[in-house]
C-alpha cells in the first residue's frame, strides 16, 4: 500500500466551485496524517479528461471517477471524491482499510453510493473498462454505476461514514461522521460565496436551477467558517483558478419542484 494518498476529485472546468475546491483541500490536509497528492478532475482541451461524451451527465465531472483505474495503470490504490465535500477526520483512515474486492462505497446495497470511491486499481481491472473504452460511451457513469447495483459483491461499505450526505441523521460531532457531502445541487454550501463572485464576473454557474438555503443553518456556518481559515491558510480562490475550458458540457439538469415538495 502507498504511503501517499491519491485522492481524485471531480470539480468544474470554468472556475464556477473555487470555494468548494479550497475547502475540500484545506479539510483533507489539515487532518490528514500521510502525505496526500490531489489531482482535480475537470473537462480539458487535452489529456485524461478530454473527450468524454459528458451530455448526459448530471455534473461536468460525474463520469470522470470510473476512469481511475485506468489512469492508475490498474495499480495501487485510489480514492474519488466529487468536490461537494468537507473532512472532519484522518483521510489516512479510509485509505488503509482492507477493500476485499473492486472497492469501497458508502454501502453495499442496491442504493449505493459512488461520490467516495477507494478503488483497488488491480482488482478493477475487468469490472472497469479502460479510459478509452469509457470515453467512447454514451453514458459511461449509468452505464457503470449499473453495473456495480448489479454487482454489489464487489464493492464493500466503509468504516465510518466518508459520504454524509447534507449530514442526514447526524449531528456535527458525531465520531461516524468523516466527511460530508453536500448533495442536493440546489442548496449546496459553497453556492452562497460563489453565485455573487461569479456574478461579479459576469459568469454563472453550471447549475441553471433555483437555489436555496441549506437545511442546517449549522452545516452553512461551517463551510462559512472553513472557506475563511482556508484563505487565511494559503488555501485561497486563486489557487484553483484555471483558464476556463469553455467547451464543457453537462444534462441541463434541475430538480422539479415535486420533488422538493417530495424532500419537505
Amino acid at each position: 500500500m502507498s504511503e501517499r494518498i491519491r485522492l481524485f476529485v471531480g470539480t468544474s472546468a470554468q472556475n464556477e466551485d473555487l470555494e468548494a475546491m479550497s475547502v475540500l483541500e484545506y479539510t483533507a490536509r489539515k487532518y490528514c496524517s500521510r502525505p496526500l497528492d490531489i489531482t482535480w478532475m475537470r473537462q480539458s482541451a487535452s489529456g485524461p479528461w478530454s473527450g468524454w461524451k459528458a451530455e448526459s451527465w448530471r455534473t461536468p465531472f460525474t463520469g470522470f471517477r470510473w476512469a481511475l483505474p485506468s489512469v492508475c495503470d490498474f495499480k495501487g490504490r485510489a480514492l474519488y471524491t466529487d468536490v461537494d465535500f468537507l473532512f472532519l477526520a484522518d483521510l489516512a483512515e479510509l485509505w488503509t482499510q482492507s477493500i476485499p474486492n473492486v472497492a469501497l462505497v458508502r454501502n453495499a446495497t442496491g442504493k449505493i453510493s459512488t461520490s467516495c470511491i477507494l478503488f483497488d486499481c488491480a482488482k478493477a481491472r475487468g469490472h472497469v473498462p479502460t479510459l478509452e473504452k469509457l470515453r467512447a460511451m454514451p453514458d459511461a457513469h449509468g452505464t457503470m454505476f449499473n453495473y456495480f447495483r448489479a454487482h454489489t459483491e464487489l464493492v464493500a461499505a466503509t468504516d465510518g461514514n466518508w459520504d454524509c450526505g447534507d449530514l442526514r441523521g447526524y449531528e456535527l460531532g458525531d465520531p461516524r461522521v468523516k466527511a460530508v457531502h453536500f448533495t442536493r445541487i440546489e442548496t449546496q454550501l459553497h453556492l452562497k460565496h460563489a453565485i455573487p463572485r461569479l456574478a461579479k464576473e459576469e459568469k454563472t454557474h453550471w447549475y441553471k436551477g433555483e437555489v436555496f438555503t441549506h437545511e442546517r443553518p449549522e452545516l452553512q456556518a461551517l463551510f462559512d467558517q472553513l472557506l475563511v481559515e482556508a484563505t487565511a491558510n494559503g488555501y485561497g480562490l486563486e489557487r484553483y483558478r484555471v483558464e476556463p475550458f469553455t467547451k464543457a458540457v453537462q444534462k441541463d439538469f434541475r430538480y422539479k419542484q415535486q420533488d422538493r415538495t417530495a424532500r419537505a
